[in-house]
């Protein structure tokens, strides 16, 4: 909901909180929220020992104010800086250099540089038992950081970054989640963006579809002359 997967071949791609993500996170902590108060006010009530069902209430009441935190610092953020456009030179292949420009906005002309990191992540619907049922996993299997320095025109800022994707590691998979066969790894690649600024940082994420690449061809093999063979036995 709300996060849209990049066509193989789209060069200027929108960060995930501007195509949805912002609002994509109030829906789910919504829900968070109330089954952590659902929780809270259980664990006040079913409880015998006084003192060990404020000890509860306490610990869901600190989940529940965590999450208000991130949602509210995710929300200040987009509306403080607004969109970084990031712009490819080509469509992204594994064994190839990822080369692209960042578009900064001008509310983060404080900050000089930009913390980007390439990002491969497993994903895959695990069933430990027949009977039961399959869990979503998700696990960051390769990461790859540059600072890139940001260059400061009138009212916007641009960052280049060259980032090498390893031949080694798979494409994008185009599965959604029931479409994903069970116990099998899936992956997916994402850009993450942030820049360390006074107050609340700029933090953005772009889902990248990376391609399966040319691997490089390798040399035949020598072919060896017979033992005792030589140029003047050739001539011969």
């Amino acid at each position: 909901f709300g996060e849209r997967d990049p066509e193989p071949n789209e060069l200027q791609l929108r960060s995930v909180e501007e195509s949805g993500g912002i609002l994509r996170i109030w829906v789910i902590d919504v829900v968070i929220l109330l089954a952590l108060g659902v929780l809270a006010y259980g664990a006040a009530v079913s409880v015998d020992s006084t003192m060990l069902g404020v000890a509860l209430s306490l610990v869901f009441l600190g989940l529940i104010a965590y999450r208000v935190y991130v949602c509210v610092t995710k929300t200040i953020d987009w509306f403080k800086y607004g969109a970084v456009t990031l712009s490819l030179e080509s469509p992204a292949k594994t064994g190839e250099t990822l080369r692209a420009r960042l578009g900064v906005p001008s509310g983060a002309r404080a900050a000089r540089d930009l913390r980007t990191t390439l990002v491969c992540i497993a994903r895959e619907r695990r069933q430990t038992h027949p009977e039961e049922g399959a869990d979503r996993t998700e696990s960051v299997v390769w990461s790859h950081e540059v600072i890139a320095p940001i260059t400061w025109a009138v009212n916007t800022g641009e960052a280049r970054i060259a980032l090498e994707i390893p031949i080694s590691w798979p494409a994008t998979d185009a599965a959604g989640h029931f479409e994903m066969e069970i116990n099998r790894a899936y992956h997916r690649w994402e850009l993450q963006v942030h820049a360390k600024l006074a107050g609340v940082d700029l933090n953005r994420r772009f889902k990248l579809h990376v391609a399966r690449g040319t691997p490089p061809r390798t040399a035949g093999p020598v072919e060896l002359a017979p033992r005792g063979f030589d140029a003047a036995s050739r001539r011969s």
